[in-house]
């Protein structure tokens, strides 16, 4: 059970904290939810399946389209409401 703190500083992954039991000040160690990093082995990987994909036709410049409009739908979805076309042509 750990003791509550204050942040008073923050720094990647890392705080500088007022504990509220004692009045000492201590680094913790935060998890950072937006911020995960990822592997070099995972990002490796998914650029090898992506070359691979391409060039196996699995991943089409049509399938590019594809997804990008409708990203940008999902996103920018007010301009829809008012009649702007996001279709990437």
């Amino acid at each position: 059970m750990g003791v509550p703190c204050l942040i008073l500083i923050y720094r990647e992954s890392w705080c500088l904290a007022l504990s509220a039991g004692a009045g000492r000040i201590g680094v913790k160690k935060m998890a950072v939810l937006s911020g995960r990093r990822y592997s070099w082995l995972f990002i490796i990987w998914v650029i090898v399946g992506l070359v691979i994909a391409w060039t196996h036709t699995y991943i089409t410049l049509f399938v590019i389209k594809i997804v990008l409009s409708a990203l940008l739908a999902v996103f920018l979805w007010p301009l829809i409401l008012i009649g702007v076309n996001l279709h990437i042509h």
